[in-house]
């Protein structure tokens, strides 16, 4: 009765095919796994089980790949080269991300080495996984450890997670980055939902002194007018407390018609305001230090 699945994932750039950013044909998901009644237990490079199961389900733009709670997890904790040499400074300015980390360049949303295991029961999803940080007599340095889930019934959806990276093995300090979120999400009539959710990033060093927290609230509400139609109306607020006036907050207006079960049309205008201590903190645009920027979208999907 089991299932055997696999998935393999790869970036490329549509205006000239170059398929060597972000790691090329292993990129993205490149796993193999078995699943059935027990659930489905996945071996590879994969989606972090916490954004997966316990975050994107109450975003207010459903993580979609712009202007949405994605763009907020990918920048809200790195693990730094190096330290911070105080606890005023900002992510932006002491250091930048490798990938000598367990994860990607795009931080804790793929996790490498992955062993990872999902199942369902009665409307409650769950998830886990422990990427490994192949580091030979340091087992838990450069790994991940990953929970997420959600609960859904009568309407309402409640979500919640957790992730710890360990830090990567080029690091002398051991920075480690923790983050934690819970949110909500309730159809309120036939075609408006409301959705609203929290999240909580730290960076420590090993001697646990805490030089990065990134706090995040978004909201929103999605109104159906009719089943083509999506409108969604969502702000992000993100401050990292240990930033002098290391802000950012976004609002965003978007549209998607669904021509067929296939295509889709969408528009969006979002405008961003970051302040003067402007890091990675919840970073929706490439924000100006103490400089509003408005963005305009068009485009359309197509599902093959």
């Amino acid at each position: 009765g089991l299932k055997a699945n696999f998935n393999l994932e790869g970036y490329f750039t549509n205006n000239d095919g170059a398929g060597q950013i972000f790691g090329g044909l292993f990129g993205r998901m490149a796993y193999v796994g078995l699943s059935g009644s027990a659930g489905s237990l996945q071996l590879g490079k994969q989606l972090d089980p916490h954004f997966l199961v316990g975050f994107a389900a109450t975003d207010p733009r459903g993580a979609k790949e712009t202007n949405s709670g994605l763009i907020t997890w990918l920048t809200g904790n790195h693990v730094n080269v190096a330290a911070p040499t105080s606890a005023s400074q900002t992510i932006a300015s002491n250091g930048t991300v490798t990938t000598g980390n367990n994860t990607t360049s795009l931080s804790n949303i793929f996790l490498s080495n992955a062993v990872a295991y999902y199942n369902s029961f009665n409307g409650l999803n769950v998830g886990a996984a422990y990427a490994l940080g192949g580091v030979a007599g340091a087992n838990s340095q450069n790994s991940t450890t990953s929970i997420g889930a959600n609960y859904s019934a009568a309407g309402l959806t409640l979500a919640g997670g957790w992730s710890q990276d360990n830090g990567n093995n080029v690091d002398t300090n051991k920075m480690k980055a923790e983050r934690w979120s819970i949110g909500a999400a309730y159809q309120v009539t036939g075609n408006v939902k409301v959705k609203a959710n929290y999240m909580e990033a730290t960076q420590k060093n090993s001697s646990g002194v805490e030089y990065v927290k990134n706090e995040v609230f978004g909201g929103g509400v999605e109104y159906k007018p009719n089943a083509a139609n999506l409108i969604t109306v969502a702000y992000y607020d993100g401050k990292n407390k240990h930033g002098s006036d290391d802000t950012s907050k976004t609002w965003l207006v978007s549209e998607e018609y669904s021509l067929s079960k296939r295509t889709t049309l969408y528009g969006l205008v979002a405008s961003n305001k970051g302040g003067s201590g402007f890091s990675y903190a919840a970073s929706m645009l490439n924000t100006v230090a103490n400089g509003t920027n408005t963005v305009f979208q068009l485009g359309v999907a197509h599902r093959f």
